[in-house]
């Protein structure tokens, strides 16, 4: 039999340290592979929101022709931590400006140009503030109220419904795995599917895709999209965001329901002070 040498006895040694090690490794690695992504936020915290929705809209109507028209609204929000309640975050979101481009196909007639508007309606949000409690995956802890009525009104239903819909697909409202899928309806109906694609340091990647569904007095849309979106892991705050969608459905104008179709593409930045 063969006496090892020195050298040989510290190889084995080496490998043995690394092979007894190995469960060790793999174990945190997967650990490092899941997340639980909530907001880290303390009261005086804010965001700045700046969403940018284009639209192109096509509505056939008859003797007229299709009627084109583009829109694009920029809404600048802020969300402003008042304070906190255990986990929960009391907080105030204030639609600081809202800026509106309307531009039309020749042969789009004026009263395209209000009834697309009108599903819009983005001036009846403008400069009005609402007070909410929510959980840190940004669901609903509370009673939703707008400033100065101390109601749950529409309008202040309507800029939640616009915060919730930008924040809130960020959170699995779980701990998942990376590329674990995780499912969840947004406050306006949408069906988003997420997943987180990569991580790099500090900062996640999400992907999914969007089921789009509209229904009420004056529009029924149904569609499809996608988004991707960069994630704050540390504070558990979304930084950027981009979707796109296609739809297809009917929109009531007058006495009429038209064929209507839509591209749209939504662009988010959010500012963190």
């Amino acid at each position: 039999m063969r006496i090892l040498s020195l050298f040989e006895k510290k190889l084995l040694l080496h490998w043995g340290m690394l092979i007894s090690l190995l469960p060790l490794s793999l174990f945190t690695l997967t650990a490092q592979g899941s997340y639980d992504i909530k907001m880290q936020l303390q009261a005086g915290d804010r965001l700045y929101i700046k969403k940018v929705d284009k639209s192109i809209s096509k509505t056939e109507v008859p003797l007229l022709g299709d009627q084109i028209v583009t829109v694009v609204a920029t809404y600048q929000l802020r969300t402003s931590v008042l304070a906190k309640k255990g986990e929960n975050f009391l907080i105030q979101c204030d639609v600081t400006k809202v800026d509106l481009d309307v531009q039309g196909s020749k042969n789009a007639s004026k009263k395209a140009f209000d009834a697309v508007v009108e599903l819009i309606r983005p001036y009846e949000i403008v400069k009005k503030s609402i007070q909410v409690e929510v959980d840190p995956y940004f669901r609903l802890a509370g009673t939703i109220k707008e400033k100065g009525t101390n109601a749950n009104t529409p309008i202040a239903k309507r800029i939640f419904t616009m915060i919730s819909d930008i924040l809130r697909p960020t959170y699995a409202g779980r701990t998942v795995a990376l590329g674990e899928v995780w499912s969840d309806r947004e406050e306006s109906g949408n069906l988003i599917h997420s997943h987180i694609s990569e991580v790099a340091g500090s900062e996640a990647i999400l992907e999914g895709t969007i089921a789009v569904y509209e229904n009420d007095n004056n529009l029924k849309n149904k569609g499809a999209g996608t988004f991707d979106s960069r994630v704050d892991l540390h504070k558990g705050i979304l930084r950027s965001s981009h979707s796109s969608c296609q739809t297809k459905g009917k929109v009531r104008v007058m006495l009429f329901n038209l064929d209507f179709s839509s591209s749209r593409q939504i662009s988010t930045h959010i500012l963190f002070k």
